[in-house]
């Protein structure tokens, strides 16, 4: 029995010559496989934009025309200028303009439908891209008011930290989420919070949300002593000049008061002063409340409102009450923190 003779030299010349280019197109295509699954996976978990925009005073005075004069009231009672609010966050902030792919999640109340609007940038560190920071504030107005201040310089310094921020790389996930339904409702009506449906589905959901920021109103300042009117419960008291930010949590969140006031100062030399409220008493309502009642440190900055400012949510809280060169400096400072907050360093920072 004659065993199968080996190839010849020309023999296995021509089948090497026949099989290296086969090999390299099967290699390449698995390659080229493998790198396009990668991207996808990446592209997907980055989400991230290309475009920026620094913290610009005059596009923050211009926002705040909008949703203050142009839009004027916007709440559950005016559905028409809630949505038109809705709309020109989107349209600002979508791909078209900063490459955002907002998430509009919807929640019912009666026969009435609202939105929260969601803007993502995945991080991209292994290690703490599940680490969620949420970056908040209301889009509606109390009844009755035009709300400039209550909450349009809210709004307009979230979408301009959003810009700033778009495209660009950071360990931890920021979220910049818009919510309907912050103000109190109307008289007779019991209108869900939009940030009590976003906390409860973050909850339910377990993700780990490592601080929840929100930003209320931001244009009031004062230089005269006893401008400021004390906040029930404060730990330390807030000053009696009304030229600060504040900086106020729940025994929960005060790290992350304290951490956020300490970031602040290097960015800006506005004043600053972080409180501790203890929870359960009147300290400030808002977005944050929702988040620290669903076990998420929770942190509150505005000026106080009402506390130093008496056109606060009434019908005179319009776009010429507000001090635009602090609330700039403010917005630009605030950007300074969230880059400290989204890259925290050593594990066990806020």
């Amino acid at each position: 029995m004659n065993a199968e003779a080996a190839p010849t030299p020309p023999r296995l010349i021509r089948n090497l010559l026949l099989g290296l280019p086969i090999g390299l197109i099967i290699t390449s295509i698995i390659a080229m496989v493998i790198y396009f699954r990668l991207e996808d996976r990446d592209r997907a978990k980055s989400g991230r934009p290309v475009t920026r925009q620094p913290v610009d005073r005059a596009e923050l005075a211009s926002q705040v025309r909008m949703l203050g004069e142009t839009i004027g009231e916007r709440h559950a009672a005016r559905p028409d200028r809630l949505r038109m609010a809705a709309k020109f966050i989107v349209s600002t902030l979508g791909s078209a303009n900063f490459g955002f792919k907002p998430t509009i999640e919807t929640f019912t109340s009666g026969d009435q439908e609202f939105s929260n609007l969601i803007l993502e940038l995945t991080g991209t560190s292994d290690a703490r891209w599940g680490e969620v920071v949420v970056v908040g504030t209301h889009y509606d107005s109390p009844t009755g008011s035009p709300g400039a201040n209550a909450n349009a310089t809210g709004v307009a310094a979230v979408m301009s930290l959003a810009r700033a921020f778009a495209g660009s790389a950071h360990e931890r996930t920021l979220r910049f989420v818009f919510f309907a339904n912050g103000e109190a409702p109307a008289p007779g009506r019991v209108d869900p919070s939009g940030a009590a449906h976003y906390a409860d589905g973050l909850r339910r959901r377990g993700e780990s949300v490592v601080a929840m920021v929100e930003l209320g109103s931001l244009g009031a300042w004062q230089t005269m002593p006893g401008s400021q009117q004390p906040l029930p419960g404060s730990v330390p008291p807030l000053p009696e000049t009304a030229n600060f930010l504040a900086f106020i949590a729940s025994p929960s969140g005060t790290p992350l008061a304290q951490a956020a006031a300490s970031w602040f100062r290097e960015s800006s030399t506005l004043p600053c002063h972080a409180a501790e409220v203890p929870a359960g008493t009147a300290g400030p309502r808002g977005d944050w409340l929702a988040f620290s009642s669903a076990g998420f440190p929770a942190l509150h900055i505005s000026d106080t409102g009402m506390l130093r400012n008496p056109r606060h949510g009434t019908a005179d809280d319009r776009p010429d009450s507000i001090d635009e060169d602090r609330f700039a400096a403010a917005v630009k400072g605030l950007e300074g923190f969230l880059a400290r907050l989204a890259n925290p360093g050593p594990a066990g920072t806020p």
